[in-house]
């Protein structure tokens, strides 16, 4: 896969490109480093597989088939050693629609949400009557940590009855490692917390991490593990995911699923990516991913040394401290884009004030310019 090839997503409907779909805006075009998909197109096993379909010329009402349900065993089998043959397995209309149909499932009306922060923005909202656990942030280390003293005096609430967590997490971009999560379930279980897992970017680990899905460790826990696709093969815009429930969560989970509508295209390119042609195309990106992360890294601490870099364990995506030169980032989020022609992602959005998300998932050339950009920017206006 030649993923240094640019590929122009103008007048596609893209929505992290319609910045550029104003009028008013003259001068270059803004490279936008926002939105969590990437500019890689899709490897070619999802493509022959979604034209397959197409050929069959008809689009009826879809049930989730065998097929697609080995697919999904056979890869978390092969990349984590996650047994799913005690499961059930469900597809739903993207990770945030199965979100909302865990919490209705599982939360009563005056029954509260957990979530760390900073977080997902859509998890504010989304966390109906949402009970806040901050991480822990070192500065020194720039690293972020679980406040578990926290998380089990929440958990100890009754009306607090379930645990949204992020792994890998983002924005952050940490992979929460064995120990973390045992000490996570324990908390949950004893206080008879039920967790919902978002893993979207659990294929997306970095060199030297290790991405564990919960329900691996706890195959019996009250535990429902959100996971998809989309991430790992640009596929956002098919909205599918897939619910692994144990079957002792079933009978909780099923009344919402049941009547589920089912997108074939989407089931189409899920059959086409968990193979070993996707596998391998997955290798080849991660280790591209890597090479961005390294470039953006040397970058800034040449050119910006006031901005502490770490590359995250885990997503395309880079959380990058800016309280050195600034202490809130939507002012700058703004310059960024009217004199710097870049994009980036505010950490207001995440509940960080002071924090950008980057999004490094596009060819080097792209990036490079991006990172002339952001970094002209700064410069500009701000001082550590």
């Amino acid at each position: 896969m030649n993923f240094d090839r640019i590929k122009d997503r103008s007048n596609t409907g893209a929505i992290k490109w319609k910045i550029n779909d104003d009028k008013n805006r003259t001068g270059a075009k803004v490279i936008p480093l926002t939105i969590a998909d990437m500019e890689f197109p899709s490897p070619d096993c999802i493509i022959r597989a979604v034209i397959e379909r197409l050929a069959g010329g008809i689009f009826g009402y879809t049930a989730v088939t065998e097929e697609y349900k080995e697919k999904v065993r056979w890869w978390y089998e092969r990349r984590f050693g996650w047994n799913t043959d005690e499961c059930e397995i469900y597809m739903s209309n993207g990770v945030i629609d199965g979100f909302n149909k865990c919490i209705d499932s599982l939360c009563a009306e005056d029954e509260r949400v957990i979530f760390q922060t900073p977080a997902y923005p859509p998890f504010f909202s989304m966390c109906r009557q949402g009970v806040m656990n901050p991480l822990l942030y070192d500065k020194e280390s720039n690293e972020y940590t679980f406040d578990f003293d926290h998380l089990e005096l929440l958990a100890r609430d009754e009306k607090n009855t379930v645990l949204m967590l992020c792994h890998p997490h983002n924005p952050t971009g940490r992979v929460w490692k064995e120990w973390e999560l045992i000490r996570i379930a324990d908390i949950c279980f004893r206080n008879g917390v039920t967790i919902v897992t978002d893993e979207i970017h659990g294929d997306l680990v970095r060199k030297g991490a290790e991405h564990t899905p919960l329900l691996k460790l706890f195959p019996d826990g009250d535990i429902i593990a959100c996971v998809a696709p989309s991430k790992t093969f640009n596929l956002a815009g098919l909205s599918t995911s897939h619910i692994i429930v144990p079957k002792s969560m079933d009978k909780r989970l099923k009344p919402k699923m049941k009547s589920q509508r089912i997108n074939p295209l989407a089931m189409a390119a899920i059959e086409g990516a968990y193979t070993e042609e996707g596998e391998e195309w997955l290798e080849e990106l991660k280790g591209y991913i890597d090479g961005n992360m390294e470039y953006i890294g040397e970058r800034l601490k040449k050119e910006l040394p006031g901005i502490p870099f770490t590359i995250p364990e885990g997503t395309y995506l880079l959380w990058l401290n800016m309280k050195k030169y600034m202490k809130e980032t939507e002012e700058f989020s703004r310059r960024a884009i009217e004199y710097g022609r870049v994009q980036i992602e505010e950490g207001e959005m995440f509940g960080a004030p002071g924090f950008v998300r980057i999004n490094t998932a596009c060819p080097r050339s792209m990036l490079e310019e991006a990172m002339n950009r952001f970094i002209a920017t700064v410069r500009r206006y701000y001082t550590a």
